[in-house]
């Protein structure tokens, strides 16, 4: 609908699929919807919907299983029995442990297990939801502004899972109907491992949160001499970034936000102003918020309604907030050729505390420090 009162333009769409797989998958669903509304021309508002899956790949599925050998701690031993949760007594006998069974074997040698894929893996599962709104105000040709909320959860996510979790959460689970015992072979008689206890696999348990909020500003201006102004800001503010990958306790969570790779906030900015003759200066500014120095956020800030598990294990918590500021010139010799030189990181700043600025947690920071370019580019 469009060009009538209120509405000056109201779309809505929507799609859907079901695949089928002759694998643990079976038939999936996923499907999406979307609104976009225009009351007037200054505002435009948007929203959407969407189920999506992850189909497990055949590797995940059916990778060749590999021998390995480990020390596992028998969760039925008599030593053990009464350590886990209220069912591991009668899941164990209900596995042909009988009672006060000792389990020499696994006490004092390491025994045999497979490592591969998982064929019984089910899809992945997520939710998203967003809405948004533009800003374009006629009384401000070029001035336009954008923000936008997001909130996404990723449901049976497929981790990896130790061989002694497996054999410890297939007894403490409340029956052996579970996907942890199904990855395990059969006791020998008389309750001890048998010569392969059985498969170290992925499984579907864990989740991931987010949600937060994006701006876009920008601003573009062509003087009466030819001149033109090109201004434009980014700030992401982060609300919630949260996993769930313990398979003894799938709703503990753990904050990932704040975590060396993941500030609550990070936004940039730049300008630049090219003359009618073509010359042009740019100028940008990024800005990297705080992040906790401690491998996790919880181990020196209260999280979850605990205490941190160790306040004083670094002097200070937080990375500090780190900005970067790059000048660029360029000349427009004709259509075809441009010359340009600039700096980047103009203050020589460095990732803080001794990091290394690479890989997935520092690498956020630049790691060269200043930096000195020149060039010629040419258009055919």
């Amino acid at each position: 609908m469009k060009d009538l009162p209120f509405v000056k333009e109201l779309t809505l769409s929507g799609a859907g699929r079901i695949s089928s797989y002759n694998t643990s998958a079976g038939t999936t669903y996923t499907y999406n919807g979307a609104v976009y509304y225009a009351p007037i021309n200054d505002v435009r508002l948007r929203g959407s919907y969407a189920r999506s899956v992850r189909v497990p790949t055949q590797s995940d599925l059916f990778s060749t299983a590999s021998q390995n050998f480990a020390s596992i701690a028998d969760p039925c031993d008599a030593g053990r029995i009464n350590n886990g949760t209220a069912t591991r007594a009668a899941n164990c006998l209900a596995l042909g442990v009988p009672v006060g069974f000792t389990n020499t074997i696994a006490n004092s040698q390491t025994v045999a297990y497979l490592s591969g894929g998982n064929p019984a893996l089910k899809p992945e599962k997520s939710n998203s939801f967003t809405a948004g709104a533009i800003f374009e105000p006629h009384q401000i040709p070029g001035l336009s502004l954008t923000v936008d909320y997001y909130d996404i959860k990723v449901q049976s996510l497929i981790a990896g899972v130790s061989i002694q979790t497996i054999v410890n959460q297939c007894v403490d689970s409340p029956t052996i109907n579970n996907s942890y015992c199904a990855l395990l072979n059969p006791r020998v008689a008389g309750g001890a491992f048998p010569s392969v206890v059985g498969l170290a696999s992925t499984l579907n348990f864990s989740k991931q949160t987010t949600s937060g909020v994006d701006v876009d500003l920008a601003y573009n201006h062509t003087f009466g001499g030819g001149g033109r102004l090109t201004v434009r800001t980014l700030f992401s503010y982060v609300i919630d970034k949260t996993n769930y990958l313990d398979p003894i306790n799938p709703n503990i969570p753990t904050r990932q936000l704040f975590a060396l790779g993941d500030p609550q906030l990070e936004g940039q900015f730049s300008a630049q102003y090219q003359t009618a003759g073509g010359f042009s200066v740019r100028y940008q500014f990024q800005y990297i918020g705080k992040q906790t120095i401690a491998a996790t956020y919880a181990v020196q800030n209260s999280y979850n309604g605990l205490p941190p598990t160790n306040a004083d294990q670094y002097p200070q918590i937080y990375y500090p907030e780190v900005t970067y500021h790059n000048l660029r010139m360029g000349f427009l010799v004709n259509k075809q050729f441009e010359m340009y030189a600039g700096v980047d990181n103009v203050f020589d700043k460095y990732p803080p505390f001794g990091l290394t600025g690479t890989g997935s947690g520092s690498g956020i920071y630049s790691n060269t420090g200043r930096q000195f370019y020149a060039g010629f580019k040419a258009n055919f």
